[in-house]
């Protein structure tokens, strides 16, 4: 009997062993149990789309917001590869489906999940575009995320995120900007925006025939250093107007960077930010020939009216002597007729003598008479 104690011994030690590891793995099952169940709740709840694959790649569990992405139920999903479930265009170029299409080799969705499943490395928003087939096909761009998991099996979490309208709207601001981005740059005005020293910060290629400086050469330097002396004094009132009213508006004399004197007509307005103001934008536009050729107009025009006037002044009823011939002038006074004259207009005179004066004074005279004999007017 003695012999058989070792024995019975060891049996004994190998069924308590073997009881420990019932006991280890019914929690393991419950645990796995639990674990299950909030994986199924979470994958019932959350908006994104997830997929668990095993290593062929295909779907053992999806998100509810697979079916709506897919309009279709969990039991036509299930065992199918992602991109028979996602309805990629490239599942059917080949019979054997997802994954074995010549596009296939290419496909980053696919390329991502196959690196999880061999590295065990995750990887998170990888940016993917395929086209998928709905009621038409589209081109969907997508975030794509992985995350190996071991137990109860090697699998892979994937996380697809459709980010498609907001890559729309990315394009269509991208578009909007190069289009007002040119209309900046292009714009015949000179359009800048300057801190609230007035150090310019940004300026458009109009500036260059504006000041003679391009727009690299302007940023950091201030309004002041093109203003003339005249202008500089008013600089401060300028900040202030801005400033506290908001608005500025007027004109400008400066100097360019070749000497040269010119005169801006500006329109500037402040720009506030969540903690006030940051800056002021505005646009100027060179009018120094408008007013060079406002002003000769405005000589021009001053000396046509004084014209007119004079005109008013010969005109109508003159007043004038039957006898010597002077004139009357508006105060009473008597004028010579020459002097009436060319004192209202900018006719002059030079003086000679008819046919019949010259007969009247001189027609007695031999000279006058051999004269108009030689000439054959007698």
């Amino acid at each position: 009997m003695n012999l058989d104690k070792p024995a019975y011994k060891t049996h004994e030690q190998e069924v308590d062993r073997l009881k420990r590891q019932a006991v280890l793995a019914k929690n393991e099952i419950k645990a796995l149990t639990y674990s299950q169940k909030e994986l199924t709740a979470v994958l019932a709840s959350t908006p994104l789309v997830i997929m668990l694959m095993d290593r062929e790649k295909r779907v053992k569990m999806v998100s509810d917001a697979v079916l709506q992405f897919t309009h279709r139920k969990a039991e036509n999903i299930l065992g199918l590869r992602g991109g028979e479930v996602l309805r990629c265009v490239h599942h059917i170029d080949d019979p054997e489906g997802c994954g074995s299409g010549p596009a296939c080799d290419t496909c980053i969705v696919r390329n991502t999940v196959t690196d999880t499943l061999t590295t065990r490395n995750s990887h998170h928003k990888v940016a993917a575009t395929l086209s998928l087939m709905d009621d038409s096909v589209q081109e969907r761009h997508l975030l794509v995320s992985t995350v190996f998991i071991a137990v109860p099996d090697e699998s892979v979490i994937i996380f697809v995120e459709d980010v498609t309208d907001q890559k729309k709207t990315e394009t269509a601001l991208v578009e909007s900007e190069k289009k007002y981005r040119d209309l900046f740059e292009n714009v015949s005005d000179f359009i800048y925006f300057h801190d609230l020293k007035g150090n310019f910060i940004e300026t458009n290629l109009a500036s260059k025939s504006e000041s003679g400086y391009g727009k690299t050469e302007l940023v950091d330097k201030n309004i002041q250093d093109f203003l003339v002396e005249k202008s500089k004094p008013f600089f401060d009132a300028y900040l202030d107007e801005v400033i506290n009213i908001g608005t500025s508006t007027g004109l400008v004399r400066i100097e360019t960077q070749d000497g040269k004197k010119r005169i801006l007509e500006y329109r500037n307005s402040l720009v506030s930010g969540p903690n006030g103001p940051i800056g002021v934008r505005g646009c100027a536009r060179d009018i120094s020939e408008r007013i060079f050729y406002e002003k000769t107009l405005k000589a021009e025009k001053e000396k046509l009216q004084k014209a007119l006037e004079q005109i008013k002044t010969l005109s109508g009823l003159l007043p004038i002597c039957a006898s010597c011939k002077k004139i009357r002038d508006d105060k009473g006074c008597w004028n010579n007729l020459e002097s009436y004259i060319e004192n209202r207009s900018d006719a002059a005179f030079s003086h000679g003598m008819c046919p019949e004066c010259s007969d009247k004074f001189y027609g007695s005279e031999d000279w006058y008479i051999k004269m108009k004999k030689d000439k054959g007017s007698l």
